[in-house]
């Protein structure tokens, strides 16, 4: 036996030790969050860049790129299909903030990924001298591959916030490519056409499309790893491994659940060894487990800040046994919901799915009898759809698990996928004639016709969630007046940060009244506008309201209100002084840098007296 292959098992048992240690138990939460903030894009650009060269180096001795155009030319339907599903589900839905606040702080997060390479979602932001800048931040729950990707664009392409949006669109056809060729596998010829179409009879795909969300990138990092996988098993080498492997790494840090991939990643692998009758390993596999241990720094920084898990309705914990009755009710509404505009649902999909179902089950378990003789895909596709079904279970006992609350219905899509390549292979094993195939798709296109593209027209299925109306009313204040020197003071600061506007929360300027009064008097602002939302109008606000409201702590200029819902009023107003309570520090002064030479210490100390 070589020296290699006896000291790779040896380093991956130290790495896994080594990962388990440092992962879980050498440090508390506030260590943690210094590792994440400072380390992590580091160990994510590593990752990323692993991958990018592992693919290069598999592009270039493949000599695949040889011919990409005659090919292209060759199969022009299928490309020319992707290319026109994609534009259509760039038109169905608005482009815009779908779920908030997780996407402004998705954007927040890659801001500061940006400036700074630190894993933080930036909390306070100021002008300084002029210049942006971002201060207080917190590490946030929210796996980060997303605002790394995102960064990467800022990088390329420079700064905006609509990039966001850009970054979606881009996976669009990738996914939509994905999904048509895992299709065709499933069903020869007629599949990835299939495949497409059943998915974009789903309006939730659409939105997602459409939105500044993770959501569609995990579903492309999740085909992606699948089909590295079975490439893989069809070509067992160190450099499938290692791709398979780092694809695996980074759909882990896509989504919350997304972890769990990780060990069908491993069986994947385990397989490959069996059937290649030896332990393949490669420097790329021992590093794995290290490149994984921001994911359980995150957990011990989420255990210890209970608030993250934004519980709701009096929940005692974010997982219950018991909830699993009430949301499957709440599942069933969503997917076999009729009639009603709310629910970015397919009923076409639903109930294939419900039929295919009792047909797949059969066919997969006799396919599984004996591992010897089961298909390459079936040994693939097996461990992630325990995954995908496990992930769903888990949503159903989770205490935000209600899927037909527009917030949560995005976390169904990995079930949906499941759905759509059910549906499509046991069409492939029980149609047989070419008209009969032609027919199907012809149904489906028909449904996406006459009833996902009407319903997407008339609604955007947000219409009755308040903070989104409260999110883009805000975001439009503030690109018009982007040129002007604006404090903005509100508990949506994230959608001004990201437009990189200065911003505080609202909550943190009533605990730092000395410091906005300074700068107020001082004049470091043209405005200072506090925007906030009531639910009757300030005209016909009582005295008691007006004790609890901002105006207890701040003498307020109204200039603006609208009222953007059913009791829901944006008010917009200039800060004209700040009212003192009693038992309210009152007096900061500001701080005397004479004495200090160094401009980055005299930055500093200024920066201690802003709001």
């Amino acid at each position: 036996m070589s020296t290699r292959k006896i000291y790779l098992p040896i380093a991956l048992i130290v790495s896994v030790l080594l990962a388990l240690y440092l992962g879980f138990f050498a440090y508390g939460s506030a260590d943690a969050v210094q590792i994440i903030k400072y380390g992590g894009y580091w160990v994510m650009l590593l990752t990323w860049g692993l991958l990018v060269l592992n693919l290069g180096i598999r592009l270039y001795q493949s000599k695949c790129w040889i011919g990409c155009g005659r090919r292209i030319h060759e199969n022009w339907l299928p490309f020319a299909f992707v290319g026109l599903a994609s534009v259509l589900l760039y038109v169905m839905q608005p482009t815009g903030y779908k779920i908030t606040m997780d996407e402004p702080v998705l954007s927040a997060t890659a801001l500061r990924m940006h400036e700074y390479k630190e894993v933080m979602t930036t909390i306070r932001a100021h002008d300084i001298q002029g210049v942006f800048t971002q201060l207080d931040g917190y590490v946030d729950k929210r796996p980060y591959f997303h605002p790394f990707l995102l960064s990467l664009i800022h990088d390329f392409t420079g700064y905006r916030s609509s990039n966001t949006f850009l970054l979606n669109a881009l996976l669009t056809p990738v996914f939509l490519g994905l999904l048509f060729v895992v299709g065709r596998m499933a069903w020869p010829r007629f599949g990835g056409y299939a495949s497409v179409l059943l998915f974009m009879t789903v309006p939730l795909l659409a939105m997602n499309v459409n939105g500044g969300g993770f959501e569609l990138l995990n579903l492309v990092m999740l085909l992606a790893t699948a089909l590295a996988g079975k490439i893989y098993l069809e070509r067992t080498s160190t450099g499938t491994l290692n791709a398979f492997i780092l694809l695996g790494l980074l759909l882990a840090q896509t989504r919350y659940e997304s972890v769990l991939y990780v060990v069908a990643v491993g069986v994947v692998v385990a397989i490959g060894w069996w059937r290649a009758r030896q332990i393949i390993l490669s420097p790329v596999a021992v590093l794995a487990p290290l490149l994984l241990i921001p994911f359980p720094l995150q957990q011990i920084i989420f255990s210890d800040y209970q608030g993250l898990w934004q519980l709701k309705d009096g929940a005692e914990q974010p997982f219950m046994l018991g909830l699993i009755p009430a949301n499957l009710g709440h599942a069933f509404n969503y997917f076999f919901n009729i009639g009603d505009d709310q629910q970015p649902n397919s009923l076409l999909l639903s109930a294939l799915f419900v039929v295919s179902l009792g047909i797949a089950l059969p066919l997969f378990v006799k396919g599984l009898r004996s591992i010897k003789k089961a298909s390459v895909s079936t040994m693939v596709a097996t461990p992630f759809i325990v995954i995908v079904s496990a992930n769903f279970l888990l949503l159903m006992a989770y205490h935000w698990g209600q899927v037909d609350d527009i917030i949560a219905t995005r976390i169904v899509l990995p079930f949906i996928l499941l759905q759509v390549l059910t549906v499509v292979y046991v069409m492939g094993r029980l149609v047989r004639s070419d008209r009969f195939a032609s027919a199907s798709l012809l149904v489906v296109s028909i449904y996406v016709m006459a009833f996902t593209i009407p319903l997407c027209a008339r609604s955007d299925f947000l219409r009755w969630v308040p903070d989104q109306h409260q999110v883009l009313w805000l975001q439009k204040q503030v690109v018009e007046r982007k040129d002007q020197s604006v404090l903005w003071v509100t508990n949506k600061h994230l959608v001004a940060l990201i437009e990189r506007t200065p911003a505080i929360a609202a909550l943190h300027a009533k605990t730092r009244k000395q410091q906005l009064d300074m700068h107020l008097q001082m004049g470091s602002y043209g405005e200072i506008l506090f925007v906030y939302p009531m639910s009757v109008h300030p005209d016909e606000m009582s005295a008691e309201m007006r004790q609890t409201s901002l105006e207890a702590d701040f003498d307020l200029e109204p200039l603006r209100v609208e009222k953007i819902g059913r009791n829901l009023y944006m008010c917009m107003s200039r800060l004209r002084s700040v009212k003192w309570l009693e038992g309210d520090a009152r007096g900061l002064s500001i701080p005397d840098t004479e004495g200090i030479i160094d401009a980055e210490a005299k930055l500093q100390s200024y920066a201690q007296t802003l709001p």
